[in-house]
């Protein structure tokens, strides 16, 4: 990965990294002497059920599901950079939660809250929504960046990073991406 990182800096015409004929790709990377294709190899099916087992544990002391980088007017993909564009009523970057739970908990819309994982906490406004799962919470992604001030210059954050509340080290083994839609938390109101 370095040398081909050193390659791309030091020809910034372009770099060659490979070449396909598309009437031969299949056969051409299929890598396997018989020329079929592994649609569940056993390392793989092995990390399915993995997954489906540890959906269902239940831990009292993280009994929410946060689907972390969810999208929203404000947010898509990179668009969510400079928070000047972002327009309309706020909050922008809530944590969305079933109604239902919320009331549970004695929340209300606006109150503050602290959301708790086992890698770290964030504090923002809640937002109950009837079309919430219940027993999952959501955070948009894009926020908790640091950008200069429109006036002043100096750094600001707005909102909060999902990636604070997600353990990268609970990850998928194939890809190395961390398990981001799916982290267990605590949610609890911050006393006004």
């Amino acid at each position: 990965g370095n040398d081909l990182f050193d390659r791309v800096l030091d020809h910034p015409e372009g770099v060659r990294l490979g070449q396909t004929d598309p009437a031969r790709n299949l056969e051409d990377h299929i890598g396997f002497a018989d020329g079929r294709v592994r649609l569940l190899p056993p390392p793989m099916r092995q990390e399915v059920q993995r997954a489906l087992d540890a959906t269902s544990e239940v831990d009292p002391a993280f009994p929410f599901i946060l689907n972390g980088g969810m999208r929203t007017h404000w947010t898509a993909n990179t668009n969510f950079r400079d928070p000047q564009w972002r327009k309309g009523r706020g909050p922008h970057c809530a944590l969305r939660m079933n109604d239902r739970d919320a009331l549970r908990l004695g929340l209300a819309k606006g109150d503050s809250v602290r959301v708790r994982s086992r890698a770290g906490t964030v504090e923002l406004t809640v937002l109950p929504e009837a079309h919430v799962q219940a027993g999952h919470i959501h955070i948009p992604n894009g926020f908790g960046t640091h950008y200069p001030h429109p006036e002043t210059g100096e750094l600001v954050s707005e909102g909060v990073s999902t990636n604070d509340l997600t353990d990268a080290r609970d990850r998928d083994p194939f890809t190395g991406c961390p398990h981001h839609k799916f982290v267990r938390c605590a949610v609890e109101r911050i006393a006004s």
